[in-house]
Order: C-alpha cells, then structure tokens, then sequence
C-alpha cells in the first residue's frame, strides 16, 4: 500500500501483512429498499466523499490498489 500521510510525502507500508482494507457497513437483510438507497446515496457522492478523506489527510486506493489523489476525483 502506498499513500499520502498528513505532509503529502509518500509512504510505503513494510513487507508483511497487508494494511489495506475496505470500509463496510451492515443493513438487516429485511431493509433492501434501505440498502439500495444508501449505496445510490454513497455512488452519488462518492467523489466529495474521496475529497474530504484526502482533506483530513486518509490515504485511498482505488479497486486496483492505485492511489486515489485530488487529481483524479472527478469533478
């Protein structure tokens, strides 16, 4: 994993276990409608999502494990 940390400089995760990992949530299997809408919901805004993780200084990757930077969010 590769990625910015706070003073922008790349960091490169040791070798080892790997320090990557996707955020999920939970939605009762009976609340469709309200998983279909939360995931339209995150899909919308994903770009501004991304752009206020990189403002706080997270480092993202994209699902090829390619960083995700303020240059390719699309606006």
């Amino acid at each position: 994993m590769c990625g910015c940390v706070g003073s922008g400089q790349p960091v490169k995760e040791p070798s080892g276990p790997r320090l990557a990992y996707r955020v999920a949530m939970g939605v009762r299997y009976t609340d469709q409608e309200w998983k279909r809408q939360l995931n339209r919901t995150i899909q919308e805004n994903q770009p501004a999502i991304n752009r206020l993780l990189l403002s706080f200084g997270v480092p993202l990757l994209d699902d090829k494990d390619r960083a995700i930077t303020e240059d390719s969010i699309p606006k």
